[in-house]
């Protein structure tokens, strides 16, 4: 019996002596205190033993006297315990010590390991005795404490484990003990009736030969599902996602009849270390099903708080630091706590903290670490008043602040929750996160919003300047199309004045047609619709038809026009010869707009070394001595409606969207462009560009002349007229009967395709089909005129004639079964010259 047992008895149950007390464990040497519970103070001195001095403890460390009963237990647990450390709060912490009494307990015992203030480590059995004082209802608590060996702890532990077993599973008829590490089982209990059916279980020491030998009394259908599943292999499987696990499997009674029953695998405290874990097995036929029920509602339950667990933990992975607080018991629990909180504040994992407290941590934290700017309104927030008035009428509120961290500024964010599940008491979850990334990539976001608008601005002021140009510049030729076009009614009986007149309509209508052409195709270099059509080319031929072009315009304005070749060896090459035309137009326009009377423009083509054989590089050089630009609107010139003076200023037509669509088919073209101007003096621009050189394939068959001319009378050819516009027929008609056709009209393409289907007898020679029209357009009625069973009606050749004038309407007019593409407004010559060929090459 230990000296602690023998002590107990020199005691009543109602009362207790102190001097006497403190005698008799002298006696002993067993370190000792009494205490006030009510009061939270210690009664006299701690005393400990020394080599049988008796000493008495002032002061520890950190914690100096006067201390308080739970202030020293908080800073034993917190300082010196090795583990046990949840026991040892449970066993000293006040209000469990008031309950204890009050439900009759009068001693409260038990064990657990201490690292002493010389650095050793003992098991320690605590004892303690509650009594009434005999002055007052306060209540007081004398304790003892003595150290006992490593092998009695043990003992006691598995003494006590085993009794808390064997009392939790009096319902099951054997339960043992296996240990996975060492191969080991040992019984823990079995019932007489087990014992019956399995008489040399007790002799089973190896886990392994336990299980085959167990598995041999079973059923023989359960018998390999049931090996499998104690197999170690299996055990290991089953406890790395749960705690506990269960086998079902039949046994056959006296009679022959099937009895139902459960073997109940639990994971052991000590699992991690020896992979140690119990094994319970009982009956669960008829009899047992209402206490099954609820043994399963039970595990379903524990199964959805480790669901609910894991939820909780992937949903606050964001979140740093993480408490709950209940306002109404004035504490804080820590559920999650970063490195930086924790060594801002000691919170604990295993106790609480008081709100006050909890508050001043944050309140430091904020002064120490958070930008001054955010100090007041965070200082503000952290008062458990506001917050309590805040949550009153809110589910949650969050506060964004910037802190000053060792590595620089970061951005957190703190949000408090209220829980809804406690309505009559506020309950609050708080959390910390860093937000920094997000919160960069917003000010980055609003940064980029910012210069979008300032962009849009601006867009929206040069599209304002080029709408207010435009309007003047458009309707210029708008009032001498009409003006000429009354002129010329007035003068019906001058045919010279008629003359006169339709020459200026004609120029004034195809510079409308130009502003509207670059319009267009700016619209469509901005919706990345442009591509480049890339074929053989001789750039030598592309260059002179355009001086051939815009030589009678120099000659109006009597300036020069002429342009040098330089080294070019390599003249047929791979390139968008219309993309590059406009581009050399463009410029040369602007020269000829810009560049004054007896002025020149001359073009230089040099073609320069390059790096690769089937590579081209060219230099082209556009320079003129005409009335050039300022060096401040040369940096704008690529801008879209950009024009230094407008057309009421130099009396020169333009949209201002030329240099931007140059500088656009450019890039597109993989080139460069560079702009050198002076006013008074002249602009040049030079252009270098790279390009594909042809084969000799494709050299040989663009230099070998076309046998034979195209010459086809067109007079009395039969032709369809497809329009649904009476304007545009009224035109076409006149044009196609000039050259003596004979014409017949359609209105949609409904009405042409019955037209076809009719003409067996006197079939068409041809259609010229419109496209967009109602009912019926023109590309569905081109398939549907394909699919004809007469083979002849359904291979007539068909001509778009189209205001579609883009290379994406060109193409799909061909995809539809079309012929050829003319755009609208239709030029004579080249749309006879596409009917001859049209005609010629189906023939």
């Amino acid at each position: 019996m230990s000296k602690i047992d023998n002590f107990t008895k020199i005691f009543s149950d109602d009362s207790l002596n102190l001097n006497l007390l403190g005698n008799a464990l002298k006696a002993w040497s067993l370190e000792n205190y009494a205490a006030n519970i009510t009061k939270d103070e210690f009664i006299g001195d701690l005393v400990y033993f020394d080599k049988d001095e008796v000493k008495t403890l002032k002061n520890f460390q950190d914690l100096k006297a006067p201390f308080s009963f739970s202030q020293f237990h908080k800073w034993w647990a917190d300082t010196m315990l090795l583990s046990h450390s949840i026991i040892y709060r449970k066993f000293n912490d006040i209000d469990y010590i008031k309950s204890q009494f009050e439900q009759g307990n009068k001693k409260i015992d038990f064990m657990y390991k201490t690292q002493l203030l010389t650095g050793t480590v003992s098991n320690v059995r605590q004892v303690s005795y509650l009594s009434k004082a005999e002055d007052s209802d306060d209540l007081l608590m004398y304790t003892m404490i003595m150290p006992i060996p490593d092998q009695a702890y043990k003992d006691a532990d598995f003494k006590f484990n085993k009794s808390v077993i064997q009392t939790l599973t009096s319902d099951f008829e054997a339960v043992f003990y296996a240990d996975l590490k060492n191969d080991t089982i040992s019984t823990i209990r079995v019932t007489p009736e087990f014992q019956r059916r399995n008489k040399k279980i007790n002799d089973v020491v190896i886990y392994s030969t336990f299980c085959k030998y167990f598995v041999s009394n079973i059923v023989k259908d359960d018998y390999e599902s049931t090996l499998i599943a104690l197999s170690k292999k299996n055990v290991f499987r089953e406890f790395y996602t749960k705690n506990i696990f269960t086998i079902n499997y039949r046994i056959l009674d006296d009679l022959g009849n099937n009895k139902h029953y459960q073997i109940k695998l639990v994971k052991n405290s000590e699992w991690d270390i020896r992979n140690s874990f119990i094994i319970g097995i009982h009956n669960i036929d008829e009899e047992n099903k209402k206490n099954l029920e609820q043994v399963e509602k039970i595990q379903r339950q524990s199964e959805l708080n480790l669901q609910l667990s894991a939820v909780v933990n992937t949903m606050s992975d964001d979140y740093t630091s993480i408490f709950y607080i209940e306002f109404d018991k004035d504490r804080v629990f820590e559920y999650r706590t970063s490195a930086f909180f924790r060594r801002m504040q000691p919170i604990s994992s295993d106790v609480y903290i008081t709100i006050p407290k909890f508050l001043d941590i944050l309140r430091h934290i904020t002064l120490s670490k958070v930008a001054p700017e955010n100090q007041e309104k965070i200082l503000d927030t952290l008062s458990a008043s506001k917050i309590k008035s805040i949550l009153a009428g809110n589910p949650f509120f969050y506060y964004d602040f910037k802190i000053n961290m060792p590595d620089g500024e970061s951005y957190y964010q703190l949000k408090m929750v209220r829980d809804t599940r406690s309505l009559r008491e506020l309950n609050v979850v708080a959390g910390f996160r860093n937000i920094d990334k997000q919160h960069r990539q917003e000010i980055a976001q609003q940064q980029e919003l910012e210069e979008a608008k300032i962009k849009a601005e601006a867009a929206n002021k040069a599209k304002s300047t080029f709408l207010f140009n435009m309007s003047h510049d458009i309707r210029t030729p708008m009032n001498a199309i009409i003006g000429y076009s009354s002129m010329a009614e007035k003068y019906l009986n001058d045919p010279q004045k008629i003359q006169d007149c339709l020459e200026k309509v004609k120029v004034s209508s195809e510079h409308l047609l130009k502003l509207i052409n670059d319009v267009l195709d700016m619209a469509r270099i901005e919706n990345g619709k442009i591509t480049l059509e890339e074929k053989p080319i001789n750039l030598r031929k592309c260059i002179d038809k355009i001086i051939e072009i815009e030589s009678l315009n120099a000659q109006n304005k009597k300036l020069s026009l002429d342009v040098t070749y330089k080294n070019l060896s390599n003249e047929f090459i791979i390139a968008d010869e219309f993309r590059l035309s406009q581009i050399i137009l463009n410029i040369v326009g602007n020269s000829l707009k810009y560049t004054n009377e007896g002025g020149a423009i001359h073009i230089t083509i040099t073609e320069h070394p390059s790096p690769h054989e089937d590579i081209a590089a060219f230099e082209i050089v556009i320079e003129d001595n005409g009335i050039g630009m300022k060096k401040e609107f040369i940096s704008h010139i690529f801008e879209m409606f950009s024009r230094e003076r407008n057309m009421t200023d130099t009396g020169i037509q333009g949209t201002g969207l030329g240099m931007a669509i140059v500088k656009n088919l450019v890039d597109l073209m993989g080139g460069k462009i560079d702009i050198q101007s002076q006013i008074n003096k002249g602009t040049k621009v030079t252009f270098h560009f790279k390009f594909r050189i042809q084969t000799q394939k494709q050299i040989q068959e663009s230099i070998e002349p076309r046998i034979g001319t195209i010459d086809i009378d067109l007079s009395g050819k039969h032709v369809l007229l497809v329009e649904d516009n009476e304007l545009n027929r009224e035109i076409a008609r006149d044009i196609l009967e000039d050259e003596g056709l004979i014409v017949e009209e359609a209105v949609n393409g409904a009405v042409a395709l019955s037209k076809v289907q009719k003409s067996e007898d006197n079939p068409y020679d041809f259609i010229l089909m419109d496209v967009q029209m109602p009912y019926m357009d023109g590309y569905e009625a081109t398939r549907l005129i394909r699919k004809l069973k007469n083979k002849k009606l359904a291979k007539l050749p068909i001509i778009a004639m189209t205001a579609n004038a883009f290379e994406e309407d060109k193409k799909r007019a061909l995809e539809s079964g079309m012929n050829a593409h003319l755009s609208k407004p239709i030029h004579r010559d080249i749309l006879f010259k596409t009917i001859a060929e049209i005609l010629d090459s189906t023939s």
